[in-house]
């Protein structure tokens, strides 16, 4: 085997692992949101801001599902009185699709 030949398969396995852990890094980062949204949901229903206020940034803006905005503030003021008088939190499967 030749030098360049050896070179080449160290550059293609090379950039096999590059791609691997880049699709290994979306998975985590994937399970990572679906994980900190179950917990949000299940914290909400228990009334625990001390949770929400982990999961949620500071400069966190949301929508409401009837097109209000509101902030991390106004969702722990929420939380603190179960406002959406949550009884039960499952997470629901969300299909994303990214463009790349």
């Amino acid at each position: 085997m030749t030098l360049k030949s050896v070179a080449a398969l160290a550059v293609l396995f090379g950039t096999s692992l590059v791609v691997v852990r880049g699709q290994q890094s979306t998975q985590d980062a994937e399970n990572y949101i679906k994980l900190s949204e179950q917990q949000w949901a299940e914290a909400s229903m228990k009334r625990d801001t001390a949770t929400v206020e982990r999961i949620i940034a500071d400069d966190f803006i949301g929508l409401d599902p009837l097109g209000a905005f509101f902030r991390k503030s106004e969702e722990l003021d929420s939380v603190s009185k179960n406002a959406g008088d949550y009884i039960s939190a499952k997470g629901m499967a969300n299909q994303h699709r990214s463009e790349e």
